[in-house]
């Protein structure tokens, strides 16, 4: 008997350890769409993505300010003209460049300049990294650009 009450309490013991515990969240996997060609159209930030730690920061009431722009990070891709340009509002700033693509799913920001008036940490996170792109991948929904040797990213839900 005294065997079954300690089997008993080490398995709820551990039950209760299981269901517990809060899952960390992992970062959402972005299958990419190669019947699409083109990153054209508006998208916006939903998270910044530390891959090899697979953590990644997304938009709080801490990090940003919600009474400019609602707190977004919002950019258009053009790829209509010659030249791809990219144009958008990084909350409280306005930007624009120029952009490139090429096989396989490598992009390059060849120019990004904007307004910079004060801006929160959401915002910051964008202008440091988004420069630094190197590839995507891209499907209806969403689009993720990789930078630092794909060890992180920016990824975008469509508007």
């Amino acid at each position: 008997m005294n065997d079954f009450k300690l089997n008993f309490i080490v398995i709820l013991t551990i039950l209760i350890t299981i269901c517990g515990c809060e899952k960390e969240n992992s970062i959402q996997t972005i299958n990419d769409d190669n019947d699409i060609t083109t990153i054209a159209g508006t998208w916006k930030v939903v998270s910044y993505d530390d891959l090899a730690n697979n953590t990644q920061i997304t938009k709080d009431a801490n990090n940003t300010w919600p009474k400019s722009n609602n707190g977004d990070v919002i950019i258009t891709f053009k790829d209509t003209l010659d030249i791809r340009l990219i144009s958008g509002a990084t909350v409280t700033n306005e930007v624009s460049g120029i952009y490139t693509l090429s096989s396989p799913r490598k992009i390059n920001v060849v120019n990004f300049n904007g307004t910079y008036l004060n801006q929160p940490d959401w915002a910051d996170l964008f202008w440091e990294n988004f420069r630094k792109s190197e590839e995507y991948s891209v499907n209806k929904t969403h689009l993720r650009i990789f930078y630092n040797s794909n060890k992180n990213s920016i990824t975008f839900e469509k508007q």
